[in-house]
């Protein structure tokens, strides 16, 4: 089996030379952060920072700088001249299960490391920046 074979979808996939140039076009962006994405990343900031439960070796600035640099990359990945909230929220989703245990992981249906490419992925990001907001509002 071919890595990324999809047998249910008929559509194409790129070929090497496209994706290695879709990389290199994205790894030259320098996408800027909207005040939207700042604010969500600097109330995740915040709450990790008022948590009990978090480790407060874990949150520090670092914490902060890594969920910038996270939502960058999922930028430039996206191909975006912006750090939009989108970007910080799947920034926050990442983080999130990066710090889970792993049974929480394991036995989480929203795992973001565990779940396919949805169907439509637009809705799939809506409910789950839903989900990132209203926890951190």
């Amino acid at each position: 089996m071919a890595p990324f074979d999809d047998t249910k979808s008929d559509k194409q996939l790129w070929p090497l030379e496209k994706l290695q140039a879709y990389f290199s076009h994205c790894k030259r962006l320098r996408p800027r952060l909207t005040d939207m994405a700042s604010a969500v990343l600097t109330r995740y900031y915040q709450r990790q920072r008022q948590s009990d439960r978090n480790d407060a070796a874990r949150t520090t600035v670092r914490l902060l700088q890594s969920s910038i640099r996270l939502a960058e990359g999922h930028a430039r990945l996206m191909c975006r001249q912006e750090v939009e909230a989108e970007d910080a929220v799947w920034a926050v989703l990442l983080l999130e299960s990066s710090t889970a245990s792993a049974s929480e992981v394991l036995a989480s249906d929203n795992s973001p490391l565990h779940t396919s490419f949805p169907d439509d992925p637009i809705e799939d990001y809506r409910k789950r920046a839903r989900e990132v907001l209203v926890r951190e509002s």
